[in-house]
């Protein structure tokens, strides 16, 4: 009994010891990646680096995760094969339809969302310039202009819009050029680099003249190119139209025949 008071001194003593000694907690921590993730994340850095430049820029554009690429092409080679299997009841020709589907279904599927993409970002271009030229007409600073926008575009451009005011609240120099960037589109480029260079110097609508015109210039361009298609069915129906009179009369003959 005598002995306890040492005994309870020494352990305080020792535990003050390995508290003095030992290293100090870190106030956080990140928890280890599943291994699972770190699969995929080395799977799809390896997918990456085969692909083209092109393909490599559009999926960096749409920010599909690791976990999508690896999905696009584990249903590119089961749903090739089964195609293939179905066409000739055949291993080879399963392995070998799964194979082509590998290799090109994944890309050809980025290319046609990144197309998608830019496809709905080019029709918010006019509303948005229409916009900015009323706003800054008002004499609103660029970014309200900017903000007050986000009603005449598309759910794409309002979140790629917000994105864009985010940057430039926490001060990004480079915001406009990268909202251009991740647009794709020259026009977007054009419009950028002109608000770039009257954000400093009071921008006012007139600014934005030249990009009206090249808008104007477009729709003419697709007005034409859609008068030229219909132009050319307008000159190939009535060949399909005889041709197929044509195959009734004939078949009319044969079967008068027999």
């Amino acid at each position: 009994m005598r002995n306890i008071p040492w005994i309870i001194a020494g352990l305080l003593a020792g535990w003050a010891l390995w508290q003095a000694l030992s290293p100090p907690r870190p106030l956080s921590w990140t928890p280890a990646m599943p291994w699972l993730e770190r699969a995929m994340h080395r799977v799809d850095a390896g997918i990456r680096a085969r692909w083209t430049t092109a393909t490599q820029h559009q999926a960096q554009i749409l920010g599909l995760p690791s976990w999508q690429i690896v999905g696009y092409y584990s249903a590119a080679a089961v749903i090739g094969g089964l195609v293939g299997y179905d066409l000739h009841h055949q291993v080879w020709m399963a392995l070998g339809v799964g194979l082509v589907a590998l290799w090109q279904g994944p890309p050809w599927i980025i290319r046609q969302m990144f197309g998608k993409r830019q496809r709905v970002l080019a029709r918010d271009f006019p509303p948005l310039v229409l916009m900015l030229r009323i706003y800054l007409a008002l004499g609103q600073p660029l970014a309200q202009a900017l903000a007050a926008t986000r009603p005449a575009l598309s759910r794409l451009g309002q979140a790629e819009m917000n994105r864009l005011l985010a940057a430039i609240q926490r001060g990004d120099p480079a915001a406009l050029k990268a909202w251009a960037q991740r647009t794709g589109l020259s026009t977007y480029r054009l419009l950028a680099d002109t608000l770039a260079q009257g954000w400093g110097q009071g921008l006012t609508a007139d600014a934005l003249v030249p990009l009206d015109t090249l808008i104007r210039a477009s729709r003419e361009q697709g007005t034409r190119a859609l008068t030229d298609r219909l132009d050319s069915l307008s000159t190939i129906v009535p060949v399909i139209a005889a041709f197929g009179v044509f195959l009734v009369l004939l078949d009319a003959i044969v079967a008068g025949q027999f």
